[in-house]
């Protein structure tokens, strides 16, 4: 009986030593997991400026739509925001004071002219017209901001990078 009672216990504790071997491995893949699951892995996802900026990815805060790129806000460009000139919307000194038309027209012509400006020239009006459902991801007063020198949220390596995940890729 003796060798019986030996014999469970060896493959019960075998039985243990396999479970925290189990356990030890899930314990170090754990964080791996939870960092690709976070938001600034997969890019913005739904998550307003003010949310990235703060770390507060909990998903019960207000949800935020992205918005369309400069050529597309080139196309839909009517003729009083089009006039609108760069300078006195961002209180700004570019260069001959172009309106917002000259800007996205320059920029889809070769995407390095008026850069930075047509970027948020998209951005603002890209802010300006989120109606109907979620907000865009930023306010106008955010775009305003941003060019002014406020921080990008972290994950992101410049205002380029942040501004092209704030619009639709399909």
């Amino acid at each position: 009986m003796n060798n019986q009672e030996k014999q469970a216990n060896g493959k019960h504790a075998d039985g243990l030593s396999k479970r925290r071997l189990f356990l030890k491995k899930a314990g170090v893949a754990a964080p791996v997991l939870l960092t690709l699951t976070s938001p600034s892995v997969f890019g913005l996802s739904d998550l307003c400026l003010s949310q990235q900026l703060s770390g507060t990815h909990s998903g019960t805060a207000l949800l935020c739509n992205t918005g369309a790129n400069p050529v597309t806000v080139l196309g839909a460009l009517t003729t009083d925001e089009g006039n609108r000139l760069f300078n006195g919307e961002f209180g700004a000194a570019v260069g001959g004071n172009p309106n917002f038309s000259a800007i996205l027209t320059a920029y889809a012509g070769d995407l390095t002219t008026y850069k930075l400006e047509a970027y948020f020239v998209t951005a603002l009006l890209n802010a300006e017209h989120a109606g109907g459902g979620a907000p865009y991801i930023l306010t106008s007063s955010q775009v305003l901001g941003l060019y002014s020198g406020a921080p990008v949220p972290p994950a992101y390596a410049d205002i380029y990078a942040f501004l092209e995940a704030t619009w639709r890729t399909a």
